[in-house]
């Protein structure tokens, strides 16, 4: 069988520019860094002036803040494309959601309740919403999904590995609709482990600086809805972008390249060989991580040659570092700065890590984008996802 194309119709997103496309939008039109939050003391990309009760239908009984943010994502998603819980149900749609942490709220809820009065009087609401799998199913309870049902906890790469996912379902003919995605939140309690392991910032954080020092963390829920194309155009779907390619690789160690650039080499590698395409525009996963930043960077200038013409940025002083939602936001803002025409700038950037520098926007944005993007997600546990858009044919 012929590949079929597969393209973005919807996009449902809830980050720390705001809730929907538009905050998006105007955040990537109007760059600014993350500003400290006074409870972490610290950069952060919260959600803030969140209200569920805007994005669900019927009261819950209870919802760990993952939860939470992802029925945001849901709701905006189906409303940007403009899909029933009928119009889902009926297109048997996939739904595929990835997180780095699950309901680590509810986690160290229940333990705290368990260690505090013992295991014949803790919560039992608490049990079942604990686990890495408990979002996508109230998810899919909620909306009647009886399709491909499948929950990605690769770490950073979750959210992008679920957009692959249901990419490769889509164009090989096995779905013709999919809801995908990634989601996680923040608390003092993941923050604080994360400091206690030195791998965040109490700075805003520099990408691909030579004086980076760590990241600052956000959280974020990002939704796409991806439809084989003849089936979008049938319903009369606005495509947003096309899906052209995409690539997953894990680290293992290559003759010329250090395990992690090598993951990010063949991630890329592989995306633009099944997208039969170049980029414009590379939205790089770099995050002010001293070993991450070297190693993508040191991918792409081993790629470079192919890909003439490119320019690139890191979004995470926007947004923060938002763990299994990276992929998905950074695919989302892809799309729209192809939609506007820009590539907003790396914020915080200096002085580059290497010589002789790669084509990383500085300063203000920079116009035109072109037609194609390439995203990139990495886990640092070695595994990378590239994904290759460009604007709908």
């Amino acid at each position: 069988m012929k590949d079929r194309k597969a393209v973005v119709t919807g996009i449902g997103i809830i980050c720390a520019a705001g809730a929907g496309r538009e905050a998006l939008r105007e955040a990537l039109r109007k760059p600014a860094p993350l500003t400290a939050d006074a409870g972490l003391r610290l950069p952060a990309g919260l959600v803030r002036n969140f209200d569920i009760r805007e994005y669900i239908e019927t009261e819950k009984g209870y919802l760990d803040r993952t939860s939470q943010l992802a029925f945001a994502g849901m709701s905006l998603a189906l409303e940007d494309a403009n899909l029933s819980r009928e119009d889902v149900q009926k297109a048997e749609a996939g739904l595929f959601l990835g997180t780095a942490f699950g309901n680590h709220q509810t986690m160290a809820l229940f333990f705290e309740d368990l260690l505090a009065k013992g295991p014949r009087f803790v919560k039992p609401i608490l049990f079942p919403h604990a686990y890495s799998n408990t979002t996508i199913s109230l998810l899919a309870m909620e909306y009647g999904l009886t399709g491909w049902h499948v929950n990605f906890a690769s770490g950073g790469i979750s959210g992008a590995a679920a957009i692959l996912s249901a990419f490769d379902l889509i164009r090989t003919g096995r779905l013709d609709m999919a809801l995908a995605g990634g989601v996680d939140s923040l608390t003092e309690m993941l923050v604080a482990g994360l400091q206690a392991e030195k791998l965040v910032s109490s700075n805003p954080c520099k990408p691909f600086d030579a004086a980076r020092d760590g990241f600052n963390p956000g959280e974020a829920c990002v939704v796409l809805v991806l439809e084989e194309g003849e089936r979008a155009r049938r319903r009369g779907a606005r495509a947003l972008a096309d899906v052209l390619g995409a690539g997953l690789a894990s680290m293992n160690k290559g003759q010329e390249r250090s395990p992690a650039e090598n993951a990010m080499y063949r991630a890329m590698e592989s995306a633009l060989a099944s997208g039969g395409a170049t980029p414009d525009m590379l939205v790089a996963s770099a995050n002010g991580s001293p070993l991450r930043d070297e190693a993508e960077w040191k991918a792409v200038a081993a790629l470079a040659e192919r890909m003439p013409g490119l320019n690139m940025t890191s979004l995470k002083p926007l947004f923060g570092e938002t763990f299994g939602a990276e992929g998905p936001l950074q695919v989302a803002a892809a799309i729209e700065c192809l939609g506007e025409g820009i590539v907003p700038p790396a914020l915080n950037l200096e002085r580059q890590l290497g010589a002789p520098p790669l084509p990383i926007v500085s300063g203000t944005a920079k116009a035109p984008a072109g037609a194609r993007a390439l995203v990139n997600s990495f886990d640092d546990g070695g595994s990378a996802v590239s994904i290759l858009l460009g604007k709908p044919s």
